[in-house]
């Protein structure tokens, strides 16, 4: 019961994880994008 419960919440973030890092990086790509040449002007 304990193997199984801890192969359930390693195998369960594995692909949200994936998709939150995703998410992050295109905010961040954007995010410093638009904030990089606005500082500079």
């Amino acid at each position: 019961s304990l193997s199984s419960d801890k192969h359930f919440l390693i195998y369960m973030p594995i692909p949200s994880t994936e998709k939150e890092i995703k998410k992050v990086q295109t905010v961040s790509i954007t995010s410093p994008t638009v904030e990089v040449p606005t500082n500079q002007q």
